[in-house]
């Protein structure tokens, strides 16, 4: 796992990547192993909720798989006065 920041302009760019089977792997195989239940994906939906409380429309909150393999985790936060104080 590689956890990265840097500034983009008056963002904070936050990456997080990994070198496992991927985001929709990982999931497709949960969900042959049980059957879906109503609270999945609960962490990364209260996740989006509160970047977008937090910062409004001002963040962003990706999740990707990666060619060959892992997933990328990409947060975008404002800096300044109602973002992110460095």
């Amino acid at each position: 796992m590689t956890i990265s920041a840097s500034r983009v302009g008056e963002k904070l760019r936050i990456q997080i990547v990994d070198n496992g089977v991927g985001f929709r792997a990982a999931q497709d195989r949960s969900e042959k192993a049980q059957t879906r239940t109503q609270g999945s994906r609960t962490a990364l939906k209260n996740c989006q909720e509160r970047l977008n409380l937090h910062y409004g429309n001002s963040s962003d909150f990706k999740i990707s798989d990666r060619d060959g393999g892992g997933c990328l985790i990409e947060l975008l936060l404002p800096l300044g006065p109602l973002g992110v104080q460095c």
